[in-house]
C-alpha cells in the first residue's frame, strides 16, 4: 500500500455522526479488557486502531473473510447516516481497487416514508454510486415520523420495491429483529411473506433472522422449545411453500454465545434442503479459500493486500 492509503483515517461520518471516533475506541478497549476477541490485545489504543491501513489488515487478513459488504446503521436522514451511501462506495471502489478483484460491496439505503425524495435518491445511488443491494430499517424512521412501516404497505413500500426493480438492483436487506425504532412490533418480520409473494424477482435478506432479543432467549427456548420471532417467522414461510426469494442472515445467530440460537440455526439449515426454504449464511470465505472474477481466481491471501 502507498503511504498516502496506509495514513487514511476511517470516513469522517464516522466522527461526526452517532458513533464517534472515541466511542468505537471504547468499545474496542472493552472488548479488548474482557478477553473476547484475543486479536485485539495489539490495539494501540490511539487513533491508528481506525486507520485505513488497519482496516484492511483486520477484515482482509486476520479474519477470514474473502468478500465484505459494506452497511451503516441508520441516521436522521439516508444521506445522514452514520456511513453515508457516497462513503460506503467509496471504500468499496478503493479495497476493489487496490485489490484489483471484487472484495468489497456496498449497500444503498432506502428509505421509502420519504416518498418521492427517496424514489429519486434511489435512482441517484444506483446510476452514479452502483450500489449492490438496498438496506432498510423498517423499525427505524427517518426525522419527523413517529413509527416505523411495513415492507407489506402498498403504499409506503411497493413504490420503493417497483423502484428496486426499475433499477435492476433486486436485492433488499432488510435489519429484522434486535428491535430499533419507538415501536419495536415493526421490526418483527412478518411482512416479508406478502412482499416476497407480490414481487417474485426480488431477494429479500433478513438481517438477524428476525431474532427479537438475545437478553431472555436462553430462558424462552427452555421452556418452549423456540426462538422468539424467528421460529415464529420461518413457520409463516414453510406454510408458503412457493416462496423462494426470503433468505434469513444466520451468521449473528451462528456466532451467538447462546447454545439455543446456535442450534435454531443448525435447524435452519437443515430444514433448508428438505422444505425448500431459502437460508443463506454470510462471513467466513469460500471452501477454496479464492474469489473469482471475470474467470479468474485470486488467493485470499493475495499479496496486494499484504502490509510490510
Amino acid at each position: 500500500m502507498s503511504p498516502r492509503t496506509t495514513t487514511r483515517r476511517m470516513p469522517k461520518s464516522i466522527e461526526r455522526g452517532g458513533v464517534s471516533k472515541h466511542a468505537l475506541l471504547s468499545l474496542r478497549r472493552r472488548i479488548r479488557e474482557a478477553g473476547l476477541n484475543p486479536k485485539l490485545a495489539g490495539d494501540t489504543g490511539t487513533l491508528d486502531d481506525l486507520s485505513w491501513r488497519n482496516f484492511v489488515k483486520e477484515v482482509f487478513l486476520d479474519s477470514e473473510t474473502t468478500i465484505g459488504l459494506i452497511s451503516t446503521p441508520p441516521g436522521p436522514y439516508p444521506q445522514e447516516a452514520v456511513v453515508p451511501p457516497k462513503e460506503m462506495a467509496h471504500i468499496r471502489d478503493e479495497i476493489n481497487r487496490l485489490a484489483q478483484s471484487q472484495r468489497m460491496l456496498a449497500h444503498g439505503l432506502a428509505t421509502p416514508q420519504l416518498g418521492a425524495a427517496d424514489l429519486d435518491f434511489m435512482a441517484m445511488q444506483a446510476e452514479m454510486l452502483k450500489v449492490d443491494a438496498w438496506k432498510c430499517y423498517t423499525g427505524s424512521c427517518p426525522k419527523g415520523f413517529d413509527r416505523g412501516w411495513w415492507m407489506d404497505d402498498e403504499t409506503i413500500a411497493y413504490p420503493m420495491l417497483e423502484q428496486a426493480r426499475k433499477l435492476n438492483i433486486k436485492r433488499v436487506c432488510v435489519h429484522k429483529g434486535l428491535p430499533l425504532g419507538l415501536v419495536p412490533d415493526y421490526n418483527h418480520p412478518k411482512d416479508l411473506i406478502k412482499a416476497a409473494k407480490d414481487f417474485p424477482d426480488i431477494d429479500f435478506l433478513v438481517y438477524h433472522s428476525g431474532l427479537k432479543t438475545t437478553s431472555t432467549v436462553d430462558e424462552v427456548f427452555a421452556k418452549t422449545g423456540e426462538i422468539p420471532w424467528t421460529t415464529e417467522f420461518c413457520r409463516m414461510k414453510q406454510a408458503q411453500s412457493g416462496i423462494k426469494n426470503i433468505y434469513m442472515e444466520l451468521a449473528r445467530p451462528l456466532r451467538s454465545s447462546s447454545r439455543p440460537i446456535r442450534r435454531s440455526a443448525r435447524m435452519c439449515l437443515g430444514r433448508s434442503s428438505t422444505r425448500s426454504a431459502s437460508i443463506t449464511c454470510s462471513g467466513g470465505r469460500t471452501p477454496s479459500g479464492m474469489v473469482r472474477r471475470n474467470g479468474r481466481s485470486k488467493p485470499f491471501g493475495d499479496s496486494r493486500f499484504r502490509i510490510s
